[in-house]
């Protein structure tokens, strides 16, 4: 991640974009939500119920890899998208 954060975000000037510990407080990371999987021994909820929502952060991964779990916006995306086409990450030959 170290080479990811230096050679491509950082020149890049990608200020928002990493892979966060989900099991560490971070202000700079939305949270999902999800129903929670339904038990075989529970009887379903009618739509009339009201379902409670759980955050999402124990069904994914504690750190992103290289498998995925990165975290961006779309600032940031528009700003990797630049620096590609600008020749900042690669050079022109490449492309």
């Amino acid at each position: 991640m170290i080479t990811l954060k230096k050679n491509i975000f950082e020149v890049a000037k990608m200020l928002n974009t990493d892979s966060y510990e989900t099991d560490k407080p971070n202000t700079n990371m939305a949270i999902g939500y999800t129903v929670p999987p339904q038990m075989p021994a529970q009887k379903s909820s009618h739509a009339s119920e009201k379902t409670e929502r759980e955050p999402n952060t124990k069904f994914i991964e504690v750190k992103g890899t290289s498998a995925g779990g990165g975290y961006s916006t779309a600032n940031d995306l528009y700003l990797f998208s630049s620096a590609l086409f600008d020749g900042k990450l690669l050079s022109q030959e490449s492309l």
